[in-house]
């Protein structure tokens, strides 16, 4: 029964590394962004 137990063992830890390396996409981000510059909304009081 041990013997079982540590072939189960083995095979589920084995799993965890078998997959390919995981690699992020790039997204490619505008150097200046259009939106968020100074603008003159005039007075909101």
């Amino acid at each position: 029964m041990r013997r079982y137990a540590i072939l189960a063992a083995l095979s589920v830890l084995s799993g965890c590394v078998s997959g390919p390396d995981h690699v992020p996409p790039e997204m490619p981000l505008p150097a200046k962004f259009s939106e968020g510059g100074a603008k003159d909304i005039g007075d909101v009081s």
